[in-house]
């Protein structure tokens, strides 16, 4: 078994997003890490475009770094195949967020879209405390005393702390795979239904 966990950052939050990173961790089914990398992307939009909010707070690199880097048409074919030789591929707010991102990156550079199931934490970790109110990645991490990456909103580092969680996450509730494959927990999505 493998499991693959991503997060993306934005350069920008129009339209559902241009990517400017792709992190991602990949492990075996007892979260052993295989593969753990961070592609910089250059988003490919005019100045005017770019999320100023997020340029100065959110990203941790220069605007620079990132348009100095190739764009997604150069990472499509290692994030296709990161997705589809994965027996499962999890995130944090994928279905809000992620995986209609990536599939509109996949559009805009005229490449097939991959359709993929997957495991949204967000959703999980509300429905197993029975809340109602939002839960961020940070507060999964610190409710269940995790020692993640604290380099937040670096894609990479997010991917990791995600891994963490979920680990941490069918730890404390006595959860595997398999249990969360049917639906039950509101967890699994496929991207071609969303």
């Amino acid at each position: 078994m493998k499991y693959l966990f991503y997060d993306l950052e934005k350069a920008t939050s129009k339209n559902c997003g241009k990517i400017c990173e792709f992190g991602y961790v990949v492990t075996d089914e007892k979260f052993n890490v295989l593969e753990r990398n961070n592609f910089i992307i250059n988003p490919s939009i005019e100045d005017k475009d770019w999320d100023w909010y997020a340029v100065k707070n959110v990203l941790k690199r220069n605007k620079s770094e990132y348009i100095n880097c190739p764009d997604f048409e150069y990472y499509y074919p290692k994030i296709e195949e990161l997705i589809e030789s994965s027996d499962c591929v999890v995130g944090y707010s994928v279905t809000d967020d992620d995986a209609k991102t990536l599939s509109a990156e996949c559009k805009r550079y005229g490449k097939s879209v991959i359709n993929y199931d997957y495991i949204d934490i967000k959703p999980l970790y509300k429905k197993l405390i029975n809340s109602k109110d939002s839960v961020g990645l940070k507060r999964i991490i610190q409710d269940l005393n995790v020692t993640g990456d604290d380099n937040v909103h670096n894609a990479g580092a997010d991917a990791y702390n995600t891994m963490l969680a979920f680990r941490a996450v069918l730890g404390k509730f006595k959860l595997s795979i398999e249990d969360l494959s049917d639906g039950k927990y509101g967890a699994k999505f496929r991207v071609r239904d969303i």
